[in-house]
């Protein structure tokens, strides 16, 4: 187990930035990445970023830093010299362990894939306040990847590659040593960011310009 990563997530200030700061973030990720009703590709990334800047902001710069390429398969962040693998859904539901562009890689990276790091998990939930941010110890993440029919390969599809499925994930979620942070999801903002945004920044870049202007023709 990740003794920094627990020992940081059980504090009770760390507890309730994320409580209140982590659904203001991930709403307004979603509005920035909606396009005509639907949220991006990018989105996973966007909210596993805000997870990351979290940890940066608790631990340092300095001892937080992303983890690989997209072909990294050991994790999605180190903190100081250890890996941690970040991974949001919308709801509780099983996830993408790997991507494979065609089915035999696929079958390959099932038979051989196994956990290297602990697991920060988080479970988009609008509308509840519940648990639905968990810090997985690596050795429960290989329990439930051990299990029969935990790893789960759709050959055929878009969407190649394996999928960790939602029976895998209630073991985690159930484990006495995994660590379950409450989070006031609230209302999901249905909004889109469209042009408005640019708006909004150029009128606040135009203010600013003005103010300096004023500012030196006082001086």
């Amino acid at each position: 187990m990740n003794e920094v990563v627990r020992n940081l997530l059980a504090g009770r200030e760390q507890r309730e930035h994320l409580y209140e700061g982590l659904p203001e973030l991930f709403r307004k990720a979603e509005v920035e990445n909606r396009r005509n009703g639907r949220l991006g590709q990018e989105i996973g990334n966007v909210r596993e970023n805000i997870i990351r800047a979290y940890l940066q902001t608790q631990l340092g710069a300095v001892n937080v830093s992303p983890a690989g390429g997209p072909n990294n398969n050991l994790g999605d962040v180190m903190i100081g010299r250890d890996y941690l693998e970040v991974k949001t859904t919308m709801g509780v539901r099983g996830f993408k362990v790997s991507w494979a562009a065609d089915d035999d890689s696929a079958a390959r990276f099932r038979q051989q894939w196994k956990p290297q790091a602990d697991l920060i998990l988080v479970q988009v939930r609008w509308g509840s306040c519940c648990e639905s941010f968990w810090h997985i110890p690596q050795e429960v993440y290989e329990e439930a990847a051990a299990l029969e029919g935990a790893l789960k390969t759709r050959s055929g599809t878009n969407n190649r590659g394996t999928d960790f499925e939602r029976r895998a994930v209630l073991y985690m979620m159930q484990h006495k040593d995994t660590l379950g942070l409450t989070i006031n999801w609230g209302d999901q903002d249905k909004g889109e960011a469209g042009i408005f945004q640019w708006v909004n920044l150029w009128n606040e870049i135009i203010a600013r310009i003005l103010q300096r202007n004023r500012n030196a023709g006082n001086a």
